[in-house]
């Protein structure tokens, strides 16, 4: 039954799979969705880290974190435990990933088209990217970090 309940899931996946190949993509409403995510994504970071304390959600699917329970992933200081953004996910570092992906994402999307793109779809792209750089600092993930830096040189070494 289990193995019947998987093959129906792998059928499914490739369903999708040849279905969206079929299609005709659109990348600019592709990064625009992405960037709309990261936007919520980063905005409920934020909140985050300015309460200090997360909300649990079963719609969402998130816990409650707070800075001083054991388990919470925090940045420590002189002046305290300071907790990570966190966003809908389980982990800050996952966050980051997702937003550090998406970042990079944005950014090579927009260095080579700016002219192309119309005076609102600009400014939504350069205030989404600043605010997505901002919970990308407020996760504290070195590795998202380093994987924006690594993603960056490559697409500038490759302009």
């Amino acid at each position: 039954m289990l193995a019947g309940n998987f093959f129906v899931k792998l059928l499914l996946a490739a369903g999708v799979f040849f279905l969206v190949r079929s299609m005709e993509i659109d990348s600019r409403k592709i990064v625009f969705v992405l960037m709309m995510a990261a936007v919520i994504q980063s905005g409920i970071g934020i909140a985050q880290f300015l309460s200090q304390s997360t909300f649990a959600s079963t719609l969402l699917g998130m816990s409650t974190h707070e800075a001083w329970q054991a388990g919470t992933s925090v940045l420590k200081t002189d002046a305290g435990r300071w907790l990570r953004a966190y966003g809908t996910f389980p982990h800050p570092n996952i966050l980051g990933g997702f937003l550090a992906a998406i970042f990079v994402v944005s950014v090579g999307y927009t260095l080579p088209s700016v002219e192309a793109l119309k005076r609102n779809q600009r400014i939504f792209l350069v205030a989404g990217t600043i605010i997505t750089l901002l919970g990308l600092l407020l996760t504290f993930s070195r590795s998202a970090w380093f994987g924006v830096a690594l993603g960056v040189a490559v697409m500038l070494f490759s302009l």
